[in-house]
């Protein structure tokens, strides 16, 4: 006999940003800050030890307000089917309950929106964040009503960021229009090179629609191994201190912490900034250096971070393939770990017109301590104490499905 597996099962991880998100093939990013998916996905895919989110899942990034549930079709008489949509369809029992399923593929959009404060280069500000994730779940016997599985991270979109006029003055140099906002985006290309998953798990009180699941806290990480000590949520995040006099490429971490999750030969994971170079641009790439009066060194790719933890409770909808929820969020971090410049120094930082390259270590501690650094809306970092609260919709997806048929749905 098959066995019955709530529908909006485990999912419980994001990126990432941070991860910064910077919130890194599943995934698209279209906002971001100066970092990235994390504080951080985001992402990123986080989770149990890396991503992006939660528990598993990545992301940072990542990447929360609401959310509607908008899945399966309505099930049909004879058994399972597919909806046009690509969601798996299964039939109600006759007294009202979902099916039972010994596995199932599970895509979850989480939403929630963060605050943060001004510094040298930006302005304060607050924003959504959109998270995404791909999950596999089952049970471990009949009737049993808890569930355990993997997850990785699709996508993590980030609010933009506002230079103040410092930051405005040092991307920009007189007589030129440029742009004043900064989004730090991780690229679908990107996360399909991660494939980083992370174990899930939680419980559900029943099989029938109404019936609630609330999955277990965990941690994720990007761009992070998960024998580094910031696996574990009591350990600090590090702050930027010492940065500047020769941590690069690996900012306020030891290059062995370093995992380079998506794998392209860069620490951490790649996010690449919005550019504008038309007429009247919005965006610009974030500088890696206050050069008045001339056009500083931009960054046109930033190397990121992240840890989230998080947790979700859902509740799934007649259809039986779908359902909606809340979100918890008690650790959204992030870092700069390194960046690539459109243009270097040969003289210590006195000027930078040699070619493009690898930042230096005072360039990616510029860009790190004018990083976003998220907060719930107290302007007080997640903890378990303080969690930073939105939504979750999640949908039943075909074995088959990929990041892609997860960032459908809204």
């Amino acid at each position: 006999m098959s066995l019955r597996v709530a529908l909006p099962s485990v999912l419980v991880s994001g990126l990432t940003v941070a991860a910064v998100a910077m919130g890194p093939a599943c995934g698209s990013s279209s906002g971001g800050n100066v970092v990235a998916e994390d504080d951080g996905g985001g992402n990123s895919s986080s989770s149990s030890s890396g991503g992006n989110a939660s528990s598993s899942s990545s992301s940072s990034g990542g990447n929360a307000s609401s959310s509607s549930s908008s899945g399966g079709a309505s099930s049909s008489s004879s058994g399972g089917g597919m909806s046009s949509s690509g969601v798996a369809m299964i039939d109600a029992t006759a007294d009202g309950g979902c099916p039972e399923q010994a596995n199932l593929v599970l895509g979850a959009h989480i939403k929630f929106t963060v605050s943060w404060a001004s510094s040298t280069a930006t302005s304060a500000g607050s924003g959504p964040v959109d998270i995404w994730l791909l999950s596999q779940a089952t049970t471990t016997g009949a009737g049993d009503l808890t569930f355990s599985g993997t997850a990785r991270s699709c996508g993590t979109n980030l609010p933009d960021i506002q230079l103040n006029s410092t930051g405005s003055d040092a991307v920009c140099a007189p007589g030129h229009t440029c742009g004043t906002k900064v989004s730090i985006q991780i690229l679908p290309s990107t996360f399909d090179k991660i494939t980083r998953t992370f174990a899930t798990s939680g419980s559900q009180n029943g099989w029938n629609p109404g019936n609630t699941l609330m999955t277990v806290p965990a941690l994720g990480l990007l761009g992070l191994t998960q024998t580094s000590p910031y696996e574990m949520d009591t350990t600090a995040w590090p702050d930027t201190s010492g940065c500047a006099t020769g941590c690069t490429p690996f900012g306020v971490f030891m290059s062995s912490y370093n995992s380079d999750d998506d794998m392209d030969g860069n620490p951490g994971i790649t996010a690449t900034p919005k550019n504008d170079t038309g007429a009247n641009p919005v965006y610009t790439y974030p500088p890696t250096a206050v050069t008045f009066f001339a056009i500083p060194p931009l960054a046109d790719q930033v190397y990121i971070v992240s840890r989230n933890e998080l947790s979700l409770s859902g509740m799934r909808m007649n259809n039986c393939t779908s359902g909606s929820g809340t979100s918890k969020i008690t650790l959204f971090d992030n870092h700069v770990v390194g960046c690539h410049s459109l243009s270097t120094s040969t003289n210590g930082d006195l000027s930078f017109s040699g070619g493009p390259g690898t930042c230096d270590s005072s360039q990616v501690a510029f860009i790190d301590d004018n990083r976003t650094i998220y907060t719930a809306s107290n302007g007080t970092a997640a903890s378990p104490s303080n969690p930073i609260t939105g939504t979750v919709t999640v949908e039943e997806l075909t074995s088959t499905a990929t990041c892609a048929d997860a960032l459908n749905i809204q």
